[in-house]
């Protein structure tokens, strides 16, 4: 896939990581607009934990506060719903 961003051109699939996901529709938007992958999730209410389950199906690295990351996959976007 081709995804042109301005005067730049990138042929491979961006890589998204989500901060205080939520139910995870600005990550569906961004997943739609570039062509783009979730690559992880970072959300602790347990309610939107079994959204996340059910619809994003990714890691979910928990709280963004206390996560190591060093250990966290690099991505090339980041979204979140503060």
């Amino acid at each position: 896939m081709w995804i042109t961003l301005g005067r730049y051109v990138i042929n491979e699939i961006l890589k998204i990581g989500s901060l205080c996901t939520g139910y995870g529709g600005l990550d569906m938007a961004v997943e739609a607009y570039f062509g783009a992958e979730t690559a992880w999730v970072s959300e602790i209410d347990k309610y939107a934990c079994k959204v996340i389950d059910a619809r994003i199906n990714k890691p979910n690295i928990g709280n963004l506060k206390i996560v190591n990351w060093v250990q966290v996959e690099p991505v090339d976007i980041i979204t979140a719903g503060y």
